[in-house]
């Protein structure tokens, strides 16, 4: 199944789910599970996400 998540990462360029997880400083299979939507993840990951992606803030909400 196809998240926003993984098409937030593919409209970045990053071809695999690895890719990304390496760019971040994240454990590759930690970083799927967040992906496929097996893991929630806390407001500070979703900054996290949001920056690596170069997503825009107002799209999130407003950082604290």
């Amino acid at each position: 199944m196809k998240t926003r998540l993984q098409e937030l990462r593919k409209k970045a360029e990053f071809k695999s789910a690895r890719e990304f997880a390496e760019h971040i400083g994240m454990n590759p299979h930690t970083y799927t599970e967040y992906e496929q939507g097996r893991m929630n993840f806390t407001l500070e990951r979703a900054w996290e996400f949001a920056d690596a992606l170069g997503w825009m803030s107002w799209r999130v909400g407003k950082r604290p």
